[in-house]
């Protein structure tokens, strides 16, 4: 099932390369769903929930890597997406609902736990949605927000003038031009604050882009990763550079771009390019 946005005959993601991320993010962080000191969870919602995987994991642990102390089964937990990709049985204190973030959230009670994951480039008013996190949070609740900062990078000087970096490059520079920038993360930690959270904790971990790591955990994570920028390259792509200049993109040919994204595949699988994105995880607490 696919999220009903098309171009050139291709949706652009897919509840597949959702899942994926889902299964990622659970090595990355050694079957942990979530990182803040929660209390007691009643409410918990999902922003931008996807295929409602990790909501699923919350309440019943679905998952291979999901930590049994990690499972709320008695908490109701909510996920929100524009998407509808979520499955159609889910746990009896589970509901999904589809809508856009960016409305007026018209929700009967707080939560006590309110979970964001790769948000960052498809909002358009972080302020809004940073106040109505803060409204929609119950007093002594939490709010975590994990995200990818883009563009890619690297240690050393091995991603210098690649096609990859290139292309990275214009994906932050044109998503950032129609109001959806893509490196949002940098301004998480800050905007808690200026919403009115406390305790605000920031913790820094990297997805690296194929097997080059030598430590064994890093260079399966890698693997994963790489797999999953490759899985995501066409359909990212598509949105910027195929556009008309009028309506925000590059304004290629779909041949021009196929054989660009050729060129930026070999980088990406070069065992000699030691790129990896940066991902961030805030989480913070109301206290009223």
């Amino acid at each position: 099932m696919f999220i009903k946005r098309e171009e050139h005959g291709r949706m652009f993601a897919s509840a597949l390369d959702v899942d994926f991320q889902h299964e990622l993010f659970s090595l990355m962080f050694d079957g942990k769903l979530y990182h803040a000191p929660l209390n007691e969870v009643h409410r918990a919602l999902d922003v931008g929930c996807g295929t409602g995987m990790w909501a699923i994991d919350f309440d019943y642990g679905s998952s291979f890597w999901s930590f049994q102390a990690d499972q709320h089964p008695e908490c109701q937990v909510y996920g929100v997406d524009v998407a509808h990709i979520q499955p159609s049985f889910v746990p009896p204190n589970a509901s999904f609902f589809i809508e856009d973030v960016e409305s007026e959230w018209k929700y009967a009670s707080g939560f006590d736990y309110i979970h964001c994951r790769f948000m960052t480039g498809s909002i358009h008013d972080w302020d809004k949605l940073f106040a109505q996190l803060y409204k929609h949070t119950n007093n002594r609740g939490h709010v975590e927000i994990v995200d990818i900062i883009n563009p890619m990078t690297a240690d050393d000087d091995s991603l210098r003038g690649t096609k990859a970096l290139e292309w990275s490059n214009h994906l932050r520079d044109q998503f950032s031009a129609v109001g959806c920038p893509m490196n949002s993360a940098l301004q998480y930690k800050a905007k808690l604050l200026e919403s009115g959270f406390v305790n605000v904790e920031e913790h820094y971990y990297k997805w690296p882009i194929g097997r080059w790591p030598r430590d064994p955990k890093m260079k399966q994570l890698g693997i994963w990763s790489l797999s999953n920028t490759l899985n995501v390259l066409v359909g990212l792509s598509l949105r910027i550079f195929t556009r008309s200049v009028e309506e925000g993109g590059l304004g290629w040919l779909k041949e021009e771009l196929d054989v660009y994204l050729a060129c930026v595949r070999k980088d990406l699988m070069n065992p000699q390019v030691h790129a990896y994105w940066n991902i961030r995880v805030v989480y913070a607490e109301k206290k009223l």
